[in-house]
């Protein structure tokens, strides 16, 4: 938009800043901010310029002789000769007219016509550091956050019952499916009629989170819903829909605390800025280092030094030296890494690039390798055992997987970013659960993303490289399983090479499996001999994470049941004299132990050719962990009877013995 050409929303912008906007210009704004990216990011800039042009000081208070002083201390420039400063004020003087005197313009207007007394809209600001509760008139309870402002009418008559965010507020609405309640933000607008959510519309940041009830959430020209549980958030433009295992996360702010499960260093910076009003200079190669923590009422520097507890990293503080006036500059904080001579980084911490490896020299044992991973699917090539697991992070940020290598089960590399949403463009949202093969002198990666639902693009996709280890390339530019069939979902694939030849995959999330018959090419789904694409074969119990292993000619079926945040998620297994089952569910074969881990499952089978040797690889919580996102992979020996049973896993601290494959 041209500044010049539009002075209604230079208007509408100034009066909103001054507080003098009345509710249907509010709306008229938010409506025009929301309705494209640059109009908001215009809005973001003006208010920037407003709050330099506003400050919260008395301008008869100022001494313009120490301002003078300051400014030049600031800048680095100190004459000795009046005529100095003299020639840079005339400068400076002439690059401000040209960039404040249009902004001036228009609030010399507004100062002329501004009604002598104010409007009936009420705005309440909420400070940094600081939290507030109120009851609007209506009978709802909003919870407002530091640097958040909310503005409604005291009437808040009519149809509907409007009020404006700018920041983060919980809202408990009072019931009244006659007049909706409408939470009016830059970058969305969300309906309820009586419920409780979350809306967090900092600058860098807008989310939705539904606690109970229902809402709307409008986006531009979309309106989407939500159910209790879930958690919308926009992701590069987008919004992507995530369920949560619990909702407290994202509302335990107004409890005073912040809690922050494997998030990113800048996604955790760009919170705190908010909310201790500081900034963050981060090092390129730590941005997306993960952290950890809890944080109920410590101060910043308690903050920063725990990231130095929990990583090879210095906090430089910058805050401006005693004795300038710099009372209103913002403490700065600048993140590096920590590092000893010649480059070396202390605690083998390193960052890899993309598909570069990095040697993690173990003494074996688990988990088997480092970092928050789950349902890793084990596959032997040429005497190497490669290992594909989950990125275990909240949904915005799953969106890349990594791969470990290892001939011993002792030393592991690691290759990462081996295949990511940039390459797989219909992937908006989350990838997790790569099932892998080799064909042809190429390999195969199949996975799941978006967690789907009916009508919505997403599922089962395919990705081929010409190295295990990758970098893996978008085969289909599509899902090759997209709809909901049979009630199941289409996530954690697995694919069997039968021994007559076919390939197979099973698949399904939503307590439904189905399996369905591959082309050579992996490009389509190939009919049953009774014209059908797919099959139900859902066993007792069945949740998740199906596998397939032949043994001594058996069919051993084997997947996950119940949760896999809570204790109860466990592997079952069946065996069968067809692919095509019937899978009748024999008993457990790996669950909690309260001495070792819980939440054991979501699993792969490997063989060792040297050994002859079974090993199952799966993922656990951690002993204590409360946390559904806090899994690791691990590797213990899976064992059969006499009879071809197979026998308990018993969970080990110490994992298998070394071995070749």
């Amino acid at each position: 938009m041209d500044y010049y050409d539009n002075n209604h929303i230079d208007i509408l912008i100034s009066r909103y800043l001054a507080g003098d906007a009345t509710s249907p210009e509010i709306e008229e704004l938010f409506n025009w901010i929301q309705s494209d990216d640059n109009n908001r990011r215009y809005f973001l800039r003006q208010q920037d310029i407003w709050s330099v042009l506003n400050p919260a000081v008395d301008i008869s208070d100022i001494n313009t002789a120490d301002a003078e002083r300051n400014i030049l201390r600031e800048t680095g420039i100190m004459p000795r000769r009046r005529s100095i400063f003299r020639k840079l004020f005339g400068f400076w003087s002439r690059i401000a007219a040209v960039i404040l005197l249009p902004l001036l313009a228009v609030v010399a207007y507004l100062l002329i016509n501004r009604p002598q007394h104010s409007l009936d809209n009420v705005t309440i600001t909420i400070a940094f550091g600081s939290l507030s509760s109120t009851d609007l008139p209506d009978g709802t309870t909003v919870w407002l956050n530091a640097n958040s402002s909310l503005t409604y009418s005291p009437a808040m008559d009519g149809d509907e019952r409007n009020v404006f965010l700018q920041g983060e507020a919980y809202f408990k609405v009072k019931a009244d499916t006659r007049h909706p309640f409408n939470v009016q933000t830059p970058y969305m607008t969300v309906t309820a009629t009586g419920t409780e959510f979350n809306v967090n519309a900092y600058d860098s940041i807008a989310s939705v989170t539904l606690v109970k009830g229902h809402v709307n959430v409008g986006i531009k020209d979309r309106s989407l819903a939500l159910k209790p549980g879930e958690h919308l958030s926009m992701t590069d433009g987008r919004p992507v829909i995530s369920k949560l295992t619990d909702t407290e996360k994202y509302c335990c702010w107004k409890k005073g605390m912040l809690i922050f499960e494997d998030e990113s260093l800048v996604s955790i910076c760009n919170r705190l800025q908010q909310m201790y009003d500081v900034e963050f200079d981060i090092a390129p190669e730590l941005r997306n280092r993960t952290f950890r923590m809890i944080l109920n009422g410590e101060n910043i520097n308690e903050v920063t030094r725990f990231f130095e507890m929990s990583a090879p990293v210095v906090c430089e503080s910058q805050t401006p030296k005693e004795g300038n006036d710099t009372a209103n500059l913002k403490q700065r904080y600048r993140i590096i890494p920590l590092i000893l001579l010649f480059g070396m980084v202390l605690s083998g911490f390193a960052l890899c690039a993309t598909t570069a490896s990095c040697q993690a020299h173990t003494e074996g044992g688990n988990p088997c390798f480092q970092g928050p991973y789950a349902d890793p699917e084990g596959i032997v090539y040429d005497g190497t055992l490669f290992v594909y697991p989950t990125r275990s992070l909240p949904f915005k940020d799953q969106t890349a997987f990594d791969c470990f290598s290892t001939t011993d089960l002792k030393h592991w590399t690691k290759y990462e970013n081996i295949l990511n949403t940039d390459e797989v463009k219909w992937a908006w949202g989350a990838m997790w659960a790569p099932a892998v093969l080799q064909k042809d002198g190429k390999y195969y990666l199949f996975f799941g993303a978006n967690d789907v639902h009916e009508g919505e693009t997403g599922g089962i996709g395919v990705a081929v490289s010409d190295r295990p280890e990758g970098p893996y390339k978008d085969l289909l530019g599509r899902p090759l399983i997209n709809e909901i069939v049979n009630g199941a979902q289409p996530i954690d694939q697995f694919v069997f090479h039968d021994k007559d030849g076919n390939w197979y995959m099973y698949y399904g999330g939503w307590g439904h499996c189905n399996m369905v018959r591959l082309s050579d090419d992996f490009k389509t789904l190939v009919p049953f001999p009774d014209g059908t694409l797919y099959k139900e074969v859902t066993p007792k119990d069945y949740t998740e994470g199906p596998f397939m292993l032949i043994k001594d000619g058996k069919y051993y079926f084997m997947w996950s049941e119940g949760d896999w945040t809570k204790d109860d998620y466990r592997v079952a297994y069946a065996i069968a004299d067809s692919p095509f089952g019937p899978f009748e569910r024999i008993g457990t074969i790996l669950e909690s132990d309260p001495e070792i881990g819980t939440g054991a499952g979501h699993h792969s089978v490997v063989r060792s050719s040297k050994t002859g040797k079974y090993y199952i690889v799966y993922h656990r919580h951690p002993i204590g962990s409360e946390d559904g996102h806090d899994r690791v992979t691990c590797i213990d020996e899976l064992r059969f009877d006499s009879k071809g049973r197979i026998l308990p896993v018993k969970m080990t601290f110490t994992g298998p013995a070394a071995t070749e494959f």
